[in-house]
């Protein structure tokens, strides 16, 4: 129980949420939150720490993120580099961290056996963590990586430049993410130790009393309590004023500008920005979102409506968020046309008209009733979130809000303040607003180059007469208020239920139709997810098709979205999916009105048709998006062509876009009347819904697809792709030039083979076993990249082992520091203990028992079956009962035979992406800490031509549903 200096507060929870609270603050001010789940399978803690990157030092840009990273390796009482890491990876788990302007965020699960070590471990990083010399000027390199590898990234840098443009005074203006030069290079020459200044920041900002933590865990709140209470009361409390910052960085010499941006990819955006209040304190009255409910609507009357009418956008989303305590902004993202690049005057125009329009019309109680409802709504039918990320999200919280309204804060809206929307909407006025535009066509006009990011930029006043023309500009009939949303449920109740596990069964088997069917028995909500996917061989037969199918999806969503966006908002979502197959339709939410939805999307896409201009543009965004691939992170160009060599058929980026740059609005209307013409509806119906329910709304829909015709396909088309066979012993290596970012990248695969339950269990234990291992070697003492990682391949049917590290350092040398690492990985499991072993073993077992902790979650563990043609939802189960057999010598013989330098029956894939962008000349800081080379030399098979390559190799058989499934029977 509490001390007398100790403070208990009662929690306010969803009606739906069984877990129990309690809610703490210390002795020493730290601010607590309890959360018992006897049925939890996974334990989970967060802490965040009020003070992040608005905090650095003028003379050290970075540190706040930096001194994130440098506690995960080691603290006096656990001085281990990455033994944190490895202690939660040991017991199941895995661990995070953030830095964000005004909070640092530090997060882990683990096995709920491993809760009090792990939160004893954790705890230290807060009390007396090590700030070693020799990690602190290797993590550095950590910290660089980091930056270099979103030198590239478009979203950093716009976000760069937003902090670049304001005022250069404000702390808003730190360079947040660091970089050598900034930690390293410009410290030294100033004769300033780093160590001493991250102990500096640490004794500074490390305080108690502004510190939340939340842990949840199976014990009793009592336990919990007992747990956290003694470790974290030696937290030192240092009474630091939580950090607030009332001025905002956009003052009036920062506002009524042009910000113009030459980005990476090929995009074009406009963003309209507002300096804006920090409404936090008034999250009862939820003014704010009030505004961003309105400026972001996609219903007719909506800006966007409008915006599209005119074809000058495709996208538009808005936003009010508090930067930093004290300091915010609201701001509109705008996806432009071409043409619409030549009217971002006029954008800004229709923006001030509706806003002038919201004004005219006055604080609408109906808007914010509805509003009220739905997230009353929202909240009373909660999901419960995976402990990791529920913690991780609640700690932030709790420096905002009162502890017992830190679960409700965000959803329970109780005071309309009509003064207070007016008085906000005064900060959204011409004279304020600060307009950027990304775009490839600012080439000639942008004059300054950024010194971190080299962003080109410019940066210059909006005219007067302009500025007092939006103060003018009176109203357009085109705009109007939202109607009310008939998409809102009014009945919740349960369906009767019958007990079927979590096993679902087939209902319908005719000529077009698999329907499997499972009514949800674990998360008893008033939700359901239907999916269906709508198969085809057509896109695989040539790219044009490909390309066809990716318009299709578009033009349907764009089509839909003044109708669509009402479900939305009222919690029901719709998602199309292009994919080798056709398309999949996605619907989740509250089953009350989902099938309303759902039979909307069919009708729409069979009965389909296309606006002439929407085509246009819509194509003309899908040929930037195909050609934009090129730009992308190396790891995901690794990735990719991992799955290019390996699968049967494949078309690029590049094939698509040649094949359909010529194509006319009236192709792609007969392909998809030919696409519709023969298909198989795959489907899965889960949740809040009865057997006869679910058969009911398979039936019209497929009743919109008959009354045009379709057919179904014959067994001979149905298949789906086949995965390549490599060769035992084989070692090839493909190679592609990356011409945008500056990191290369390799990865190598070692295909283990067709899936089948022991295989399965014993390629993710080698991932077990060398995921944490791999990483702390080449990541954090070798410091080869920001991105390193191991993890299980699995695709069309098989499964794989798969290292990747993405770096400055050639393809070549990358590859040859993961070989010396496999060589002492190696050793390491000969000289492994048995109780180590089954430590590992265990942890692997906790991971795939895991329950999912949504029904959206479980939605996928069972489409992932059906879409895969494998059903096997007892998959879980079967495993895990072969793991239980397995042994640290089958593990060992295992990587032995197919992974380990001599293995015999290896196949071996090696992907290397080479950079060939301009190179930043940057001294290394000196490491000695990588494995010395005791490799056998290889000399793998450059693969030159795919095709033939292809050819020569025989295919694993393509995956297909068993010849006889039983009606109405659990599927086992």
């Amino acid at each position: 129980m509490c001390t007398l200096d100790e403070t208990e507060v009662s929690v306010t929870k969803s009606a739906s949420d069984t877990r129990c609270y309690r809610a703490l603050i210390l002795n020493n001010k730290l601010k607590v939150l309890l959360i018992s789940d006897q049925k939890t399978d996974k334990a989970a803690g967060s802490l965040s720490v009020g003070a992040g990157s608005l905090c650095d030092p003028v003379t050290l840009p970075g540190i706040a993120h930096f001194c994130e990273h440098m506690l995960f390796l080691g603290t006096e009482k656990y001085p281990e580099e990455n033994g944190f890491d490895k202690f939660v990876s040991d017991n199941g788990g895995s661990s995070n961290a953030y830095t964000d302007e005004d909070h640092t965020n530090y997060h882990f699960d683990v096995s709920p056996a491993g809760l009090k070590e792990a939160l004893d471990r954790f705890a230290y990083f807060f009390i007396n963590p090590l700030f070693n010399a020799n990690s602190t000027e290797r993590e550095i390199q950590a910290v660089n990586s980091e930056f270099e590898q979103n030198t590239s990234d478009d979203d950093w840098r716009m976000a760069e430049i937003q902090k670049r443009t304001s005022n250069p005074q404000h702390p808003y203006q730190t360079f947040s993410i660091g970089n050598q030069e900034t930690l390293w290079t410009r410290p030294r020459k100033k004769c300033i130790s780093v160590t001493s200044a991250l102990m500096d920041y640490h004794k500074c900002y490390y305080s108690a009393n502004i510190m939340t933590l939340a842990v949840l865990g199976s014990e009793t709140l009592d336990e919990l309590e007992e747990i956290i209470r003694p470790v974290f009361s030696k937290v030192l409390n240092k009474d630091v004023p939580l950090p607030l910052w009332t001025e905002t960085p956009f003052g009036p010499d920062y506002v009524q500008q042009w910000i113009r941006i030459l980005p990476i990819k090929d995009i074009r955006q406009m963003s309209i920005v507002f300096p804006f209040p920090d409404c936090t304190h008034e999250y009862k009255a939820a003014s704010d979102h009030y505004l961003t409910h309105l400026l972001g609507h996609e219903g007719k009357g909506s800006i966007l409506s409008l915006l599209k009418k005119k074809n000058w956008a495709n996208e538009l989303s808005a936003e009010i968020r508090a930067i930093g305590r004290g300091f915010g902004a609201a701001s509109l993202e705008i996806e432009l046309t071409k043409d619409g690049l030549n009217h971002v005057n006029d954008i800004a125009t229709i923006v001030f008209q509706y806003l002038e329009m919201v004004r005219s019309a006055g604080p609408q109680q109906w808007v914010w009733e509805e509003l009220r409802s739905i997230e009353a709504m929202n909240f009373r039918f909660k999901d419960q979130q995976p402990p990791e990320i529920y913690t991780c999200n609640l700690t932030p919280k709790m420096l905002l809000y009162p502890l017992e309204d830190v679960l409700s804060a965000e959803h329970i809206i109780s005071e309309f303040k009509p003064e207070e929307i007016i008085n906000l909407l005064t900060h959204l006025v011409p004279e304020k607003v600060r307009i950027t535009v990304v775009a490839k066509e600012n080439s000639t006009k942008v004059n300054l180059v950024e010194e971190f990011f080299k962003i080109h930029y410019s940066i210059e006043q909006i005219e007067p007469e302009l500025i007092t023309k939006w103060k003018n500009c009176g109203f357009d009939e085109g705009l109007q208020l939202p109607t009310r949303n008939e998409f809102i449920p009014t009945v919740f109740d349960l369906k009767p239920r019958q007990d079927w596990g979590i096993i679902p069964e087939l209902i319908v088997n005719n000529e077009i139709s698999h329907v499997f069917f499972l009514q949800d028995n674990e998360f008893m909500l008033p939700k359901a997810t239907v999916r269906v996917e709508i198969f085809s061989p057509l896109p695989l037969q040539n790219p044009k098709n490909q390309g066809m199918i990716g318009l299709l999806k578009r033009t349907l969503e764009d089509s839909l979205s003044e109708f669509s966006y009402n479900a939305h908002v009222a919690g029901l979502k719709y998602t199309v999916l292009d994919s080798v197959y056709g398309l999949e339709v996605l619907i989740s939410g509250y089953d009350h009105k989902l099938g309303v939805l759902l039979e909307k999307v069919i009708e729409r896409m069979v009965n389909y048709t296309c606006d002439g201009n929407r085509f246009d543009v819509i194509k003309e965004a899908y040929l930037r998006f195909l050609r934009n691939w090129e730009r992308e992170q190396p790891r995901k160009h690794a990735n990719w062509f991992i799955g290019y060599l390996l699968r049967d058929k494949r078309w690029t980026c590049k094939e698509q876009l040649d094949a359909i740059q010529g194509l006319t609005i009236d192709e792609l209307i007969d392909f998809v009347r030919e696409f519709v013409s023969n298909v198989n509806l795959e489907w899965l119906v889960y949740g809040n819904l009865t057997q006869e329910e679910g058969k009911d709304l398979v039936s019209r829909c497929q009743k919109i697809f008959e009354s045009k015709g379709t057919q179904g396909l014959p067994k001979e088309q149905e298949l789906r792709l086949r995965e390549l066979k490599l060769q035992a012993g084989s070692d090839y290596l493909y190679t592609s030039d990356h011409l945008t970012h500056s990191d290369s990248c390799t990865t190598v695969l070692f295909q283990s083979g067709a899936e089948e339950p022991r295989a399965n269990v014993l390629v993710e234990l080698i991932d077990q076993l060398a995921n944490e291992s791999c990483y702390t070697q080449l990541r954090t003492k070798e410091q080869l990249g920001y991105t390193v990682w191991t993890t299980v391949r699995k695709s069309n049917g098989t499964r794989g082992f798969q290292i990747l590290v993405q770096s400055a350092y050639e393809p070549s040398y990358l590859e040859c520091r993961i070989d010396c690492y496999l060589e002492t990985f190696h050793e390491t499991l000969q000289e492994m203990s048995n109780e180590d072993f089954l430590q590992h073993r265990n942890a692997l077992a906790i991971h795939k028992a895991e329950k999912p902790k949504e029904q959206g979650v479980r939605a996928d563990h069972l489409w992932s079956e059906i879409s895969t043609k494998q059903l096997r939802f007892n998959r879980v189960e079967e495993e895990l009962k072969e793991l239980e057999k397995v042994t640290l010598s089958d593990a060992l013989q295992y990587f032995e035979e197919l992974i380990g330098p001599t293995a015999a029956k290896r196949k071996r894939l090696n992907v290397h992406i080479i950079s060939k962008a301009p190179k930043k000349k940057q001294k290394k800081i000196q490491i000695e800490n990588a494995i010395p080379s005791k490799v056998i030399e290889r000399d793998p098979c450059k693969i030159e031509d795919v095709c033939n390559w292809k050819a020569e190799h025989e295919f694993y058989p393509a995956a297909e549903f068993p010849t006889k499934i039983e009606l109405n029977q659990p599927i086992i």
